[in-house]
């Protein structure tokens, strides 16, 4: 006598894709979005604020501030709506040998980049530091403060070496407050897409969620609306190298700390030396940036395991 017997799926059958969390998401996003424009709006767009005029001291501190709404709004999600808990927001810290590997490597990607910069005539070199000397007396008078000048050949050293100690641990305590968000929660949910068009999407969000600093002139001074536009594949290019990160070694520690690093370079000693640079065009956020951190990102993603990452390719 025949019985039906339901066979146990092989170790080797490619499991389901799970569906998309669309609550999860959804919430998310409106979160994430909603603090963080709101805080913006009521504090920066509302009074007139501009990031690319001199804007007061006190704007970096908001700024660093809305960094951690993508955290926040993650951590709302994970433990009162959803309530899924934590297993999945990639808390390990990963293998050392990589982050070394983030800490050699991303000072000298932006060297290469501001080098082609400045030979594709982008930029104009600054070794007597004069427009970085003007806007640090600017900044003092502002504050109150006596600026004392010192030499270039003392400073660049200076702000090289913090560049690359006392700035990534710094920048690291806001790039986590994005990071736990966006490669801790974002991505995690948007994994049935696979890999590619989770990279694509999450980095076409992130470039979106800038976008009204953006406007007020951070980053693309003078580009509000061409800034909002490269700031979402500026992102897409970025989020390549750290999808690859958290598919390979599962760690939000690891993105936070290339997230970190990128940005100690960013507002390091690259601008000072080369200025005038049309954002657009030239160093990290122009095309040149662009061509470099695009194809390295996408060379990692392409070698990168789906790990987490479950169904599509």
């Amino acid at each position: 006598m025949a019985t039906n017997v339901t066979p146990e799926p092989s170790a080797t059958s490619p499991a389901t894709p799970a569906p998309l969390d669309v609550r999860g998401i959804g919430c998310y996003l409106l979160l994430a979005f909603g603090l963080t424009w709101a805080i913006e709006f009521a504090v920066l767009i509302l009074p007139g604020i501009r990031l690319d005029q001199n804007p007061p001291p006190w704007t970096r501190a908001v700024l660093a501030g809305v960094m951690w709404m993508p955290a926040i709004s993650a951590f709302i999600v994970r433990r009162w709506i959803t309530r899924e808990g934590f297993a999945s927001a990639g808390l390990r810290l990963g293998p050392w040998r990589v982050y070394l590997t983030i800490w050699l490597i991303m000072p000298l990607l932006f060297a290469a980049i501001y080098l082609i910069t400045w030979l594709a005539g982008l930029g104009r070199a600054d070794l007597e530091l004069r427009q970085f000397m003007s806007q640090a007396q600017m900044l003092a008078a502002s504050s109150g403060r006596a600026f004392g000048a010192a030499s270039p050949a003392l400073i660049l050293p200076v702000l090289f070496v913090a560049s690359v100690t006392v700035a990534p641990v710094i920048n690291a305590l806001f790039a986590f407050g994005e990071e736990f968000g966006w490669t801790g929660y974002l991505v995690v949910k948007l994994r049935p897409l696979g890999k590619w068009a989770t990279a694509i999407l999450y980095g076409l969000i992130w470039g979106l969620w800038h976008a009204p600093i953006i406007f007020l002139g951070h980053d693309y001074p003078g580009h509000p609306w061409a800034g909002i536009a490269f700031m979402c594949p500026l992102m897409i290019a970025v989020g390549f190298s750290q999808l690859a990160l958290r598919l390979r070694y599962d760690s939000v520690f690891l993105t936070t700390f290339l997230h970190a690093c990128l940005n100690a370079q960013l507002f390091g000693i690259w601008g000072i030396l080369l200025v005038d640079i049309n954002p657009l065009l030239g160093g990290m956020t122009g095309i040149i940036g662009l061509a470099l951190a695009a194809p390295i990102g996408a060379w990692l993603l392409a070698r990168s395991t789906p790990g987490f990452c479950s169904g599509k390719a």
